[in-house]
């Protein structure tokens, strides 16, 4: 199934992944999205490099499930129009560095904005009257300085669609923690299930710093 994540375990039994949902065991870390080093407590995406620290059975299903949202809005992409620009560059971000990007090519006028941070928590990104105009004529441009830990990998992702989805903000505001994003794969595809939509996604590598 092309929905399932597929993700190889290092030091340790697969088993360990046993009840984890929309996941599937890949023995060949090469044909993996991700690779999870049980002994080193990390999360590494097949090229992308870490994309979460202290990775242990408590926290496993929360990273995966931001990770199975991820590839369920890759595998049931389209038209996507829809672009962020990473204005600062592609580099690994460390605490109080300026992160700048823009946001163009909207084909469709309605935006849910969030960023999913490394341990799945997710972070609404909106005020509630930009959840209400029309996008396809704006330029967007944002900027955020980088805080405190978890590092590892954020996650911008933006959806667009012909309504707003005002039931859908309400529960992605209320998943603040990284337990409470645990439904967040099945949220999005229960909305969008029906609906025309695209979406653009921007990877935000961050860590310590040397």
């Amino acid at each position: 199934n092309e929905d399932l994540l597929k993700v190889a375990v290092k030091n340790g039994p697969a088993s360990l992944l046993n009840n984890v949902p929309d996941v599937v065991v890949v023995d060949d870390p090469a044909k993996a999205d991700l690779v999870w080093d049980v002994t080193q407590a990390t999360m590494e995406h097949v090229p992308g490099g870490r994309v979460a620290e202290n990775v242990g059975q408590d926290t496993l299903h929360t990273v995966l499930s931001k990770w199975t949202t991820i590839k369920w809005l890759k595998t049931h992409a389209r038209g996507l129009q829809a672009q962020f620009i990473l204005r600062s560059g592609q580099q690994r971000y460390k605490r109080g560095d300026k992160i700048s990007l823009s946001f163009k090519g909207a084909g469709l006028p309605f935006l849910t904005l969030f960023n999913l941070a490394p341990n799945g928590r997710v972070e609404f990104m909106l005020l509630d009257h930009e959840t209400q105009k029309d996008w396809r004529s704006e330029k967007a441009n944002w900027q955020f300085k980088l805080g405190k830990p978890p590092y590892g990998s954020e996650h911008l992702v933006a959806i667009l669609t012909d309504q707003p989805l005002s039931d859908l903000h309400k529960r992605l505001k209320g998943m603040t923690t990284a337990a409470s994003a645990l439904p967040l794969r099945a949220l999005i595809s229960k909305t969008l299930e029906g609906r025309e939509y695209e979406f653009a996604i921007q990877g935000i590598y961050t860590g310590e710093g040397n």
